[in-house]
């Protein structure tokens, strides 16, 4: 095998490492970033508390509020001391809301936690508060939009890594032979 060859083929190699780094690391930092802009909304949302009025004692004001959106930036759940849901608004578009988050398994730890969805197509991260009746008020910010952000990132990456190594094993096997 000639030496050139042998420096294509570190070279493709190499770059292909970096690319693959890079890669790695850019799309592990937006994702990271997006979801804690995501959390910083939730829990500016979440410190509003519930409200005066509603379906149940602690509880905020129940699905069909006058002052419903047309967009729901944020599902809510409302879980009774004993485990029951009594009242839910899901995120989304009125007319066609996000699968609500998946609040079976809580313990009723306060915090933030990482849920999926019920039918399990989007993933939450969601703000778990224990009311001092035992029920949990459960509000979650859907992660649908960081993983859509995080794919395109990707695929762009990928796309830009492919023509960065064609063009740089191109170049390299331009010009003379060296043996």
């Amino acid at each position: 095998m000639a030496l050139r060859t042998k420096l294509v083929i570190s070279f493709t190699v190499l770059l292909l490492a970096a690319l693959a780094a890079v890669g790695l690391v850019a799309s592990r930092s937006v994702r990271a970033i997006l979801v804690a802009q995501a959390e910083q909304s939730l829990l500016s949302f979440a410190d509003r508390g519930p409200g005066p009025e509603g379906p149940g004692p602690g509880f905020g004001p129940g699905p069909g509020s006058e002052d419903e959106p047309f967009l729901r930036p944020f599902a809510e759940v409302a879980v009774t001391g004993e485990g029951e849901i009594a009242w839910t608004r899901p995120s989304g578009f009125a007319d066609d809301p996000d699968p609500l988050p998946d609040v079976t398994g809580l313990t009723g730890d306060e915090g933030m936690v990482d849920l999926g969805s019920v039918d399990g197509d989007l993933d939450y991260r969601a703000y778990v508060a224990s009311l001092a009746d035992g029920s949990m008020l459960v509000r979650a910010a859907p992660l649908g939009g960081v993983a859509t952000a995080t794919d395109s990132l990707v695929r762009a990456l990928l796309i830009g890594g492919a023509v960065i190594l064609v063009i740089g094993g191109g170049l390299l096997t331009e010009g003379h032979e060296v043996e």
